[in-house]
């Protein structure tokens, strides 16, 4: 199953578009409904997608595996959720992220300084 925009609207994310009508970003940090890796994984439809902001979530490590096909994905947000060090190797596959927020994630202070030099275009903000 796949959300379409209106269905992702009525869970309470916030949506906005290209000219062309395809979605450009989606917000589900304040979305009135459980985000998680089934939800995530619904979004694959959403090929053209350049922001995600995941942002207070019940996503774990799996969602990331389903992310990595987002390869127009330039914005990604996973503060406050209980990723860990386990995804980093999904997360060294995204090189085309600009911006990577872990704040107030599981992944350890080591493991984000040991990532920083091999995504040398990413900003990670990574606050504790």
């Amino acid at each position: 199953m796949h959300l379409t925009a209106e269905q992702l609207k009525r869970l309470g994310a916030g949506i906005r578009r290209f000219k062309n009508t395809q979605i450009h970003t989606i917000d589900l940090s304040r979305a009135n409904c459980v985000v998680d890796d089934s939800l995530v994984q619904q979004l694959q439809s959403h090929t053209t997608l350049v922001e995600l902001n995941l942002s207070n979530s019940h996503i774990t490590n799996q969602a990331i595996h389903h992310l990595i096909l987002f390869t127009r994905l330039t914005s990604l947000n996973l503060a406050n959720t209980a990723v860990d060090d386990e995804c980093v190797d999904a997360l060294l596959t995204m090189q085309q992220l600009k911006l990577l927020v872990l704040s107030n994630t599981e992944i350890a202070t080591t493991t984000i300084e040991e990532i920083r030099p091999r995504m040398i275009n990413t900003r990670i903000v990574y606050l504790r």
